[in-house]
């Protein structure tokens, strides 16, 4: 009698989990990622030569931004959440629950943007990775959306943020920018640190920015 087996093998990716809170409630949220789709991401350019090169990674488009986005829009309607204001705070909070490092620390080069993907699976990134990462969603959910870039806001460095177009916004209405092209306002989203809400501007020695809208 002879034995005869076979093994098979299954990736399972990178599982990633996620905590935040939003107005005193709790969530979570577990997603498998495709090793091969980040590992893309990790071999594609991440060069900078000018400003307008960041809304270049923005990728609204990638499957698994749009699952996320899928997965983040059916919590806000299971948690009742309904006004467009409302639930882009929601989708705000949870970026802003992934740690804040800069790319010295993290790549080890001065300056290295992510993709959206490797800012998921890296669960951390900085100011223009979590900006481009929380833009990307919102395009998915109906939202207009735009990378700020404000090269001067303090005498160390430039720093980036969200800009969102709502129509009939609820937040602070002097936290934002227009856009001369389309004369659209995109109210100001700071995706580094936690509680912020879209409106609130941090203080800054320069509040000049670049609008760049991502076009899906």
């Amino acid at each position: 009698a002879r034995l005869g087996y076979s093994v098979s093998t299954v990736d399972y990716g990178y599982i990633k989990n996620y905590d935040w809170t939003f107005q005193g409630r709790d969530f979570s949220l577990a997603h498998s990622f495709d090793r091969s789709n980040y590992n893309a991401y990790q071999r594609a350019p991440h060069t900078i030569e000018q400003y307008e090169d960041f809304i270049k990674f923005g990728t609204p488009n990638d499957p698994e931004v749009k699952a996320i986005a899928q997965r983040l829009e059916d919590k806000a309607q299971a948690a009742d959440i309904q006004s467009e204001t409302t639930k882009a705070n929601f989708v705000l909070s949870f970026v802003q629950s992934l740690e804040y490092t800069v790319d010295n620390t993290t790549s080890g080069i001065g300056e290295f943007p992510r993709y959206p993907v490797e800012t998921l699976v890296d669960q951390t990134g900085d100011c223009e990775d979590t900006a481009v990462l929380y833009i990307s969603l919102l395009v998915n959910m109906g939202y207009r959306a735009a990378l700020l870039i404000l090269p001067d806001a303090t005498a160390d460095s430039g720093h980036a943020a969200a800009g969102v177009a709502i129509d009939d916004f609820t937040g602070n209405q002097n936290g934002h920018y227009t856009d001369d092209d389309s004369n659209i306002d995109y109210y100001y989203g700071e995706t580094t640190a936690k509680d912020w809400v879209l409106g609130e501007m941090p203080q800054m020695d320069d509040y000049q920015a670049y609008l760049y809208p991502l076009i899906p």
